[in-house]
């Protein structure tokens, strides 16, 4: 059976606040990836759930999962405000652990928005903070958003290295649903550095779990990268149909920035398809509602293939405009390579009008980012080769931090497991501690001195009233909801409760609030532990 529908039941029956809370929380958890409006309507739910609570870290958590959810969406300005409002509290009950998961999500939103360097250092600072404080999914997500960060500039090197950190966590958490990020990251890393036979069969692999764990935006992400490889190959027509699985999937989530992307690359595949018509059209829709989006590196993608468009048409003028706002939005991402292409389109364009002297800026200024970018690789494999030396000791201590987390873990577990019998032994106590009756309501078992039959009904005398109580049930039916080790019947009319026993002697018991009982040769409880001696 779905399991989000498992816990939608779980949550129509919960009772606590607490439980509806935790409940909420997974749900929204499940949906985020998959139905994020949805998913934002029971975190919301959390959220006035915790404010009832008035649990305060409670609050801070469903204000983050809130804030990423919107992030996922690209709307990012909401986001941001809802991680403010968090951090004003975080700084109040000095919640480390949120601290870092702001941090974390602030980070990949800078990123986004074309602060990459603010992105790197939110997200190492994040990291440190939760390794601190022991927080494996925590550090799961940051290393996770640290390596998107990585790969949105264009080091996939660095992103593959905290990608599978972020990987191995989530794997040993059995988190299936956040393990698909950076597994996604990971192949379109092996992708973009052209290792096909490393990153191709992944895809499949990442399709077939991403529709198992219903992670319906990474699914969306590898039919976007099967789509990309079908290009780079030129096989246009399955290029075709995994960009417009990837758009249909978009549009469901109204990814509005990432439905761009899809629509740019189905622009690419119609314009190499030789459909310049169908090309055009593409690119005129995104134009509509490109100012919406703040993601520089998916804008730098949209004004290439435009770009490209315009000079399939010869319309060189549109294509200078546009290769330079991908220019543009390249250097404000912090992409070389990405700057890189750029600068060897806009002097392609240059070339083709016969306008050499520009042609040869730009040619120069593409030579001086390819020699960056290649003497950055010859740095990286010396950085690889110091790497393997310290390999070791990074097991070493990997395997360190993992086996912490799984004795946290498994303490947790354990008092996650005594607290729930405590719990239940509380609640056995206070429902022991209470009586049902038909026409009297619930009434305290400690505030009955004694019962006593009256025809077909009972008399129940109270240490608080004067009159009785008259209850319709008969002495016997009331007799068997009384907890034996408190209240003793000690005369065929009479039951008493033996902490209001003040003196028994051979003819008759005596309460404390006056009452005398005349003994009945029949019954004859124990009621020495309740004698008062005086």
């Amino acid at each position: 059976m779905n399991p989000i529908f498992n816990l939608k039941e779980k949550l129509n029956q919960a009772k606590s606040v607490a439980e509806k809370y935790q409940l909420s929380i997974a749900i929204a958890e499940l949906l985020e990836r998959n139905k994020p409006k949805e998913a934002l309507s029971f975190v919301e739910k959390a959220y006035w759930l915790a404010i009832q609570q008035n649990e305060a870290t409670n609050k801070v958590d469903a204000l983050i999962l809130r804030a990423n959810i919107l992030k996922n969406i690209s709307q990012y300005q909401e986001a941001l405000s809802l991680l403010e409002k968090a951090e004003v509290i975080v700084k109040k009950i000095k919640y480390t652990i949120g601290k870092g998961l702001i941090l974390t999500a602030q980070g990949f939103i800078a990123y986004r928005q074309g602060r990459q360097q603010e992105g790197i250092d939110n997200c190492e600072k994040a990291i440190k903070i939760l390794e601190k404080s022991i927080h494996p999914k925590g550090i799961a997500k940051a290393n996770a958003n640290l390596a998107a960060v990585y790969f949105g500039i264009g080091d996939y090197e660095k992103a593959i290295t905290y990608s599978f950190i972020a990987h191995d966590i989530s794997l040993s958490l059995n988190d299936e649903m956040n393990r698909l990020i950076p597994y996604f990251n990971i192949v379109a890393s092996y992708i973009h550095l052209e290792r096909m036979e490393q990153g191709f069969p992944m895809i499949t692999i990442g399709l077939e779990c991403s529709k198992k764990a219903m992670n319906r935006e990474i699914e969306a992400n590898f039919y976007n990268l099967r789509g990309a490889y079908y290009f780079h190959i030129e096989d246009y027509e399955k290029a075709n149909i995994n960009w417009s699985e990837s758009l249909k999937i978009r549009i469901e989530m109204e990814s509005w920035d990432y439905v761009r992307m899809s629509m740019a690359n189905l622009g690419s595949a119609f314009l190499s398809a030789n459909q310049i018509d169908k090309a055009l059209e593409m690119n005129n829709s995104i134009l509509e509602t490109i100012n919406q989006t703040e993601n520089p590196h998916v804008i730098t993608t949209i004004y290439s293939t435009i770009a490209y468009t315009y000079t399939k048409e010869k319309d060189f003028e549109n294509a200078l405009i546009n290769h330079q706002k991908a220019l543009d939005f390249a250097t404000r991402s912090g992409n070389k390579e990405h700057q890189r292409q750029a600068n060897a389109d806009i002097s392609s364009v240059y070339e083709k009008m016969n306008d050499f002297e520009n042609a040869l800026i730009y040619y120069k200024k593409f030579k001086v980012l390819y020699d960056e970018i290649f003497q950055l690789e010859k740095e990286k494999i010396v950085l690889e080769l110091e790497k393997k030396l310290k390999v070791k000791e990074q097991e070493a201590q990997l395997l360190t931090t993992k086996n912490k987390m799984l004795k946290l873990q498994k303490e947790n577990s354990i008092i996650k497991t005594e607290k729930a019998l405590l719990t239940s032994k509380v609640k056995d106590l206070e429902v022991q501690k209470r009586f049902q009756t038909n026409n009297n309501g619930i009434i305290s078992l400690d505030k009955i001195i004694c019962l006593e039959a009256f025809g077909q009904k009972t008399k129940i005398y109270l240490n608080n009233q004067t009159d009785a109580l008259i209850e319709t049930q008969i002495l016997g039916e009331l007799e068997i909801q009384l907890p034996k080790t408190q209240f003793f019947r000690i005369h065929k009319r009479y039951i008493i409760n033996g902490y209001y026993l003040a003196r028994k002697d051979s003819k008759r018991y005596t309460l404390k609030n006056g009452f005398k009982i005349n003994t009945s040769r029949i019954y004859k409880p124990d009621l020495s532990a309740f004698l008062i001696k005086k």
